[in-house]
């Protein structure tokens, strides 16, 4: 009993909510970190978020069933393996989705409506736009927008369309790593895991990649020049988003199991060290330091 609830949990890929972190950017960046008010509709919406994201795992893994079994990787998840039925997949994602659009409900209409976005983009991309190339990652960087979107609306404030711009980059520059590394480890075979890698080759990926990793260093310096929440106090961290940037790159071109999934991030000691010194000085810039001290 006990193992079966725990291939349920698995099913639900709690291992993946990290994505749904994103709900905070907002209240960060919008300067209300301090504002303990907001945490609550924060979290409630992370929750939802986290919710509904386990819908989209299941049903996509419901649809790839067959394919997984194939995967050197996705055999051994819970559906594939044969530890969940596919009633009781199909049972738990409905379930799920009930009880994300009540508390989404509470949050109000408008974040209902981002709520419902993200659980239809979600499908569209199961069950269309995931077998069409280039199409597919931006699906996917929408997604990571519509996090983001309803980080805002939860807390009802008003943010730069840089950060927005720059989130968007970065789903894609994750994106399409996952995918230039994945070509790397299944070769030949990826076709037969992932339809679309018929389109894709190594060659455009790392076109791709210079072109968007690029834009994400641009975008944030852009954000870090003309946003209106700190002067341009944000310059000073764009040394370390350029090595964060770089070393994603070599994690992908070094055929690290972390660009295939960035959940194991934590075992990148010098990624994960840059990540968290740039948070910490993201919100020492923004709350520490009064408006004008630094440029």
């Amino acid at each position: 009993m006990r193992r079966h609830i725990l291939c349920i949990l698995r099913l639900m890929r709690p291992y993946q909510w990290y994505k749904n972190l994103l709900v905070f950017v907002p209240l960060i960046f919008s300067l209300n970190a301090m504002n303990i008010e907001l945490y609550s509709p924060c979290l409630i919406a992370f929750t939802s978020l986290c919710l509904a994201s386990s819908v989209n795992y299941i049903i996509n893994d419901i649809k790839d069933l067959e394919r997984d079994k194939l995967h050197p990787e996705k055999r051994m998840r819970p559906l594939p393996s044969g530890e969940v039925k596919l009633w009781e997949a199909l049972a738990l994602a409905l379930a799920l989705s009930i009880l994300s659009l009540i508390m989404g409900w509470c949050l109000g209409r408008s974040f209902s409506i981002t709520l419902l976005a993200f659980l239809a983009l979600g499908q569209l991309y199961n069950f269309v736009f995931r077998e069409i190339p280039l199409i597919d990652v931006i699906i996917i960087g929408f997604n990571y927008v519509l996090r983001t979107v309803a980080g805002a609306v939860a807390i009802r404030v008003r943010i730069s369309p840089w950060l927005f711009l720059g989130i968007f980059l970065v789903a894609l520059m994750l994106s399409l790593g996952k995918r230039r590394a994945e070509l790397e480890v299944l070769g030949d075979s990826a076709i037969i895991h992932r339809g679309v890698y018929k389109a894709y080759t190594k060659e455009l990926m790392d076109m791709l990649l210079i072109m968007i990793s690029t834009s994400v260093i641009m975008t944030y310096s852009m954000y870090s020049i003309y946003s209106p929440i700190g002067d341009c106090r944000l310059i000073i961290t764009v040394p370390l988003v350029i090595y964060i940037v770089m070393r994603y790159l070599y994690l992908v071109y070094s055929k690290s199991p972390i660009a295939r999934s960035m959940e194991k991030l934590y075992k990148d000691h010098p990624l994960l060290s840059a990540l968290l010194l740039w948070l910490l000085m993201v919100l020492t810039l923004l709350y520490a330091i009064p408006r004008g001290g630094v440029c």
